[in-house]
């Protein structure tokens, strides 16, 4: 689980310097991939 946590902030990060509607867009769909997966491992 630990891991996955370090993964999804670190995809959080990576999406968060992203700019721009487009990556905005981006961002919000690794946001709740992340989400999907971390319910998926409990």
């Amino acid at each position: 689980m630990k891991a996955a946590d370090r993964l999804g902030e670190t995809l959080q990060i990576a999406a968060g310097k992203l700019s721009g509607a487009q990556d905005a867009n981006i961002s919000t769909a690794i946001s709740l991939n992340m989400i999907l997966i971390k319910n998926t491992m409990l």
